[in-house]
């Protein structure tokens, strides 16, 4: 996706240069943003991968404006809600990825956060991370996505079939302790 930009440029580049609109849908939701920039994917996991191995420009370019938006947002927040409790990284990057957290938390003292970068180098991907430094009024944690067993658990709400006793239809097996 593109991210920010003045909605006129839509408008522009079907005057200007004859764009439909599928051309623009596809140049702002598909060929802009992460892709655009770093010329590899629209996804961050991938750039990471790529910089940690070549160290191209354009990569880090592509993670250094990935980083800013999300700088951006947490300031923009911390600022309506008058400062901030808690600092939650989540999803595949999120919890995988402590170069991006440090990044990040970097020059974001102003609003409280302080990051303990012994914990956050150290910190598990399967269970919920307190990677604050002492001294940092912001928690600052990782929490694991289990996206999978939400979807489960909304979905078996619209099954017509009687529950059993762990919340599945009986002699359905239910999922591992692991997916629980």
């Amino acid at each position: 996706r593109s991210g920010d930009l003045d909605p006129m440029i839509a408008v522009y580049l079907m005057y200007a240069y004859g764009y439909r609109v599928e051309d623009i849908e596809n140049l702002l939701n598909k060929q802009s943003g992460l892709l655009g920039v770093s010329g590899i994917s629209s996804d961050i996991r991938d750039i990471i991968h790529r910089m940690d191995e070549s160290g191209g420009e354009q990569e880090e370019l592509a993670v250094d404006m990935y980083v800013h938006r999300l700088k951006k947002y947490i300031g923009s927040f911390a600022a309506v809600l008058k400062g901030l409790d808690v600092l939650v990284f989540t999803d595949d990057i999120g919890v995988g990825n402590p170069a991006v957290r440090e990044k990040v938390c970097e020059k974001m003292e102003w609003c409280g956060i302080r990051l303990d970068k012994n914990a956050n180098r150290n910190a598990g991907t399967d269970r919920i991370c307190e990677l604050k430094e002492g001294s940092s009024g912001v928690h600052i944690l990782t929490i694991p996505t289990q996206e999978e067993l939400v979807i489960c658990r909304e979905g078996i709400q619209f099954c017509p079939v009687r529950k059993g006793q762990n919340g599945f239809p009986p002699n359905a097996g239910s999922p591992s302790a692991r997916q629980v």
